[in-house]
């Protein structure tokens, strides 16, 4: 990960229901599960936003970590990590919404993006069989075995959903090494054929489930779907927030969570024309403006929430960039 940004271009980023969910799972069965997020540097409450983007790799390291100290290589696999519900709400009703599995599937791949940066989805139909695909950034590095599992065990959920749940797959294709799953793939799919060292992993299915209409009634729209970051101050302002309310991010900090220098990032975001304080103050405007549609909120909290250390701080600095009070704001919208 050094200096990926700095080779790259934007941080792949994943939404942070992911990590939710394994720290549910993980805090069900006695794991310290705080003492995880603090070594893998994600926020102590990250369980409070579950729609807040973090970065891929340290949603990896956190998942690679907690597997090899906890001794649970399954983890991936898992139905409380696993489960459909875990996806971003928008991106799930857009899947569920699709009149037939083939389009359902088509818009599980063109909308990924909403979900996981660093994952590649898409869907190859032949004559007879259906391979629904998926492949990552980094095939073979920490976290990787875990999060293809979790990403096909998705795909199944789309296709179980349209099918009936007693549907099962022809084969399972991993991308994964198999030395790098240390417990017997067909007992953990159940009997069902796996193959390991491939291209690419995939879900195997035949061709005429793919006729399956759909049986779910969209219950209305919804904006919960929203594209990602698309530059390195955007990955920031989208992952800084969480991080708020234990004091003001550092730099350095920053630069760690995004996998390159302290001065590799001031030359990105430069060459972006922002800066990092520009970015911070963006990211708490930004927020702030969320948290003061709440009419019950306390200002007081809001000001914690965004790491000021007091009211007063806090009020001065919306005030320059709104010219109104936080009050003020709350009342005219």
């Amino acid at each position: 990960m050094d200096d990926f940004a700095a080779q790259h271009g934007p941080v792949p980023v994943c939404r942070a229901g992911l990590v939710v969910a394994q720290a549910k799972f993980l805090r069900g069965i006695g794991a310290p599960v705080d003492r995880g997020l603090q070594r893998n540097r994600l926020p102590g409450h990250i369980e409070e936003s579950p729609q807040s983007w973090v970065t891929n790799y340290r949603s990896r390291m956190f998942t690679a970590d907690m597997a090899l100290r906890e001794d649970l290589p399954t983890l991936g696999l898992r139905p409380e990590v696993t489960a459909f519900n875990n996806l971003n709400e928008g991106y799930r009703r857009a899947m569920l919404g699709a009149p037939t599995l083939l389009l359902a599937l088509k818009r599980m791949a063109s909308l990924s993006k909403v979900q996981n940066t660093a994952s590649i989805l898409w869907v190859e139909v032949d004559t007879s069989r259906v391979r629904s695909c998926t492949t990552f950034l980094w095939p073979h590095e920490a976290g990787h075995s875990i999060a293809e599992q979790i990403t096909l065990s998705a795909m199944r959920s789309v296709i179980s959903a349209y099918t009936g749940e007693q549907f099962v797959p022809q084969r399972i294709l991993l991308q994964s090494r198999r030395r790098d799953m240390p417990f017997n793939l067909e007992i953990a799919y159940r009997g069902v054929t796996v193959l390991t060292d491939q291209p690419y992993g995939a879900i195997e299915f035949p061709r005429a489930l793919l006729r399956t209409p759909s049986d779910y009634v969209d219950e209305g729209s919804d904006n919960s779907i929203h594209g990602p970051p698309t530059s390195l101050g955007g990955t920031l302002e989208a992952v800084l927030p969480t991080y708020f309310r234990d004091g003001y991010p550092s730099i350095e900090m920053a630069s760690e969570l995004v996998g390159c220098s302290g001065r590799t990032l001031q030359r990105k975001l430069r060459q972006e024309g922002s800066s990092y304080r520009r970015v911070v103050q963006s990211a708490r405007f930004a927020a702030a403006k969320d948290f003061l549609q709440d009419p019950e909120m306390p200002l007081t909290a809001i000001s914690a929430l965004l790491g000021y250390s007091e009211l007063s701080a806090f009020s001065r600095a919306f005030s320059a960039w709104t010219g109104c009070s936080p009050s003020e704001y709350r009342e005219r919208h």
